[in-house]
């Protein structure tokens, strides 16, 4: 008998082991997938906030070409070749530029120019273009009043 009890103790202490192994395996599978899925998440959240960045960027700059195009509407800055032109904080690493080529045509309409607004984020490398047609001269075409 006294063989059969050391034998059980053996089998009973050999299993014990094995549960236990099979609970450390265990352990190490669920850290694994955890740190896993918290990897994804991290790259995933980095992936998104590069984006929204990039988003801000191209409104900021989109809003930068109005803004000038707008100043030379209003008479404000002339609608002539310029730049390029460093902005101040917070805007710096950024420039702006305007070009202009003269619009011909045949009809007996008032003399148009080709006015592109050029904002450059120098820091990313990116480039946001705004293009429109503007008289030339306002101040002669109202004095005309050709409309």
């Amino acid at each position: 008998m006294e063989g059969q009890t050391a034998t059980t103790v053996r089998s009973a202490q050999s299993a014990g082991r094995r549960q236990s192994g099979v609970v450390l395996m265990e352990i190490v599978l669920a850290l694994a997938v955890f740190f896993a899925i918290g990897g994804i998440v991290v790259g995933s959240m980095n992936s998104a906030a590069r984006a929204a960045g990039q988003v801000a960027r191209e409104a900021r700059a989109a809003d930068l070409t109005v803004t000038i195009m707008s100043q030379i509407h209003m008479g404000l800055i002339e609608a002539r070749d310029f730049g390029p032109e460093y902005l101040e904080e917070p805007m710096d690493g950024w420039t702006w530029r305007i070009v202009t080529e003269p619009v011909s045509d045949s009809f007996d309409i008032p003399e148009m120019v080709r006015v592109e607004i050029v904002v450059r984020d120098t820091r990313n490398d990116r480039v946001h273009r705004l293009t429109e047609l503007v008289l030339d001269d306002v101040e002669a075409v109202e004095q005309e009043a050709w409309w």
